[in-house]
């Protein structure tokens, strides 16, 4: 919200899919709307009822660990836009696949992609979010994930060990990504709803 705010958008919708991150977001920006849905539900359109310019989804897609839903939600954010509005999420996109978690699916590009399309929205842009500052999934060299956790298991036992972490990386990974095209990790997506003469 803040980040939207301080980009002077004016009619800002706010939702999450649990009742008490809903009341906060409520509490906090009692000047805008906040609804509490789920994106991949069939009421999601009922809820929000009308058309948006610009639907942004940052580290909320992976965490629906059925593909189904997963289709559901895209297909109910390409319903939300209005002809040539941008969706911009958030999305790990490695380009083979990869073992599942009870809490994560990082879908492929091809069959985000594939979902994307099916919306009714083409991927216009995509950037990468993190290089060294998180887990290095999508990399031909096996391992660099597992040297990635040893390096952040001591922040279990002392978290305070983050800040310093956070100092070291923070400008090792800006100028990476100012120089890398394709990222190991999470990669920022926008995504154009097609327009239809």
């Amino acid at each position: 919200m803040e980040v939207w705010k301080s980009l002077g958008v004016q009619a800002l919708t706010a939702s999450d899919i649990t009742r008490v991150a809903s009341q906060r977001l409520a509490e906090a920006y009692p000047e805008n709307r906040v609804v509490q849905l789920d994106i991949s539900s069939p009421k999601a359109i009922e809820t929000l009822g009308s058309r948006y310019d610009l639907i942004s989804a940052i580290d909320v897609l992976f965490h629906i660990t059925s593909d189904d839903a997963y289709v559901a939600a895209i297909a109910n954010v390409g319903r939300l836009l209005d002809g040539g509005g941008y969706f911009v999420l958030s999305e790990n996109l490695p380009h083979h696949e990869l073992p599942r978690s009870r809490t994560q699916v990082n879908r492929t590009l091809e069959k985000v992609d594939q979902a994307i399309q099916k919306a009714g929205m083409r991927m216009i842009k995509r950037v990468p979010m993190f290089v060294v500052m998180n887990t290095p999934f999508d990399t031909q060299w096996v391992p660099a994930a597992w040297l990635w956790r040893q390096f952040m298991k001591p922040l279990v036992f002392l978290p305070w060990l983050g800040n310093l972490y956070g100092a070291a990386l923070f400008p090792l990974e800006c100028l990476l990504l100012k120089t890398i095209v394709e990222g190991p990790s999470t990669e920022l997506v926008i995504c154009q709803k097609v327009q239809h003469t």
